[in-house]
């Protein structure tokens, strides 16, 4: 399999870190979230095995840095 770089909006969710624990290990994630719902929901070592980047989906600016420096390849959507 190859390793792919995919970015994930609303990681911290019941859903989004589901889907994070199954990618993680063969890929590069990158975790969108706002955290307005509370911390993020991940143990400490897990936290190593991803990026996150804390910022609302409704941010513009914010978004289109995210997207240059990740540079992903896939982008599943999962923010509400």
């Amino acid at each position: 399999m190859q390793k792919k770089k995919i970015l994930v909006t609303g990681g911290n969710g019941y859903v989004g870190r589901t889907l994070t624990r199954l990618l993680y290990d063969h890929h590069d994630v990158c975790i969108i979230d706002s955290l307005r719902s509370g911390q993020i929901r991940f143990r400490k070592d897990e936290q190593k095995k991803f990026r996150l980047a804390q910022v609302d989906i409704r941010d513009r600016a914010a978004i289109e840095k995210v997207m240059a420096d990740f540079d992903p390849a896939i982008i599943v959507h999962l923010a509400a």
